[in-house]
């Protein structure tokens, strides 16, 4: 429980300290992408669906 809000929110204590800072979004629900960078739009595939073969 909260593993995706503690990911984003240390990643973004990381970067705000100036550590160079990586957050990997491998949850097929997308939580961490979506918090960090933007909401998946229509016919977008994360990289879950490309790990299982479910997208090119």
């Amino acid at each position: 429980m909260g593993k995706t809000t503690t990911a984003v929110n240390l990643g973004a204590g990381l970067a705000r300290q100036g550590k160079k800072t990586l957050v990997v979004d491998l949850d097929a629900q997308c939580n961490a992408t979506q918090s960090l960078f933007r909401r998946l739009e229509g016919g977008e595939r994360g990289i879950c669906e490309v790990l299982l073969d479910e997208s090119p």
